[in-house]
């Protein structure tokens, strides 16, 4: 805290302050971007609560089985995806943040330092993740189901934030960071390029053409069980909204996260 104003919400007034111009546009294509995914996004939901109605009447535990399989296929592909995500961002606003300097100059506690840099790690490396998955959820599950989707979806991103930033601070003590930004750069792009290319292998055109026999097709045991990304499916699928198999990794790796941050 600075006064009565949040770190962060300091640091966006003094950004719209200096450039005016320059951050009503960035906001302004933002929100109309951000508008539109949410808006496809939840109309797919309600496309798949549709298509699988039937299914979820006559064969309730075949459903919820192949729903998680689905979420699972989805969340696994992007762990790789938002972990780099996460220590791209974190080795920006760690390392190379135009405001770090003035940060350090104050006679901060490091736990209010780290969480200044972790909010806005957090919120920009995953502010399009929640804005694709809960309107998405909102249309297939309906408002309170998007809301108690927030608790897992969160742990999950947990996982990935705590883990993002311990990588990165790992090898930010063996490497400058001007070479880790250009090679988190390119693997950031490699991912994102495998990532378009597993979610082929989920086959949108089938899911969305016949939702209640691709879920059925994928009533078989799930690979990959002890990633996050199976519990937060389970959740998601009507399970626990907080399982220890999600609540203790995302708990440890951002303790973690903190511990290494403080030290170093």
């Amino acid at each position: 805290m600075t006064g009565s104003v949040p770190l962060p919400l300091l640091l966006l007034k003094n950004q719209a302050r200096e450039r005016p111009w320059l951050f009503g546009t960035r906001l302004l294509a933002g929100a109309a971007f951000g508008m539109g995914a949410a808006v496809l996004s939840y109309q797919f939901g309600m496309r798949l609560q549709a298509g699988t109605e039937g299914l979820r009447a006559t064969a309730p535990l075949l459903f919820e089985r192949g729903y998680a399989f689905l979420l699972h296929m989805l969340l696994s592909s992007l762990l790789p995806l938002m972990t780099i995500s996460q220590a791209v961002t974190a080795l920006a606003c760690f390392f190379k943040g135009a405001d770090t300097p003035f940060l350090l100059s104050l006679p901060l506690k490091p736990s209010a330092l780290f969480v200044s840099k972790g909010l806005k790690v957090f919120g920009t490396a995953t502010g399009f993740f929640y804005l694709m998955m809960v309107p998405f959820l909102w249309g297939f599950g309906g408002g309170g189901y998007a809301v108690r989707a927030l608790v897992p979806l969160t742990l999950y991103i947990g996982v990935t934030f705590g883990a993002g930033i311990l990588f990165i601070l790992a090898l930010a003590a063996l490497e400058r960071a001007a070479a880790l930004h250009r090679a988190f750069s390119f693997f950031f792009a490699l991912f994102a390029v495998l990532f378009i290319l597993a979610f082929r292998g989920l086959r949108p055109e089938v899911l969305a053409s016949s939702p209640a026999a691709f879920l059925l097709a994928l009533d078989r045991p799930p690979a990959g069980t002890w990633l996050p990304s199976w519990p937060a499916a389970r959740a998601l699928a009507g399970g626990p909204a907080a399982p220890l198999s999600l609540l203790v990794p995302a708990a440890v790796l951002c303790a973690g996260a903190f511990l290494a941050f403080r030290s170093g």
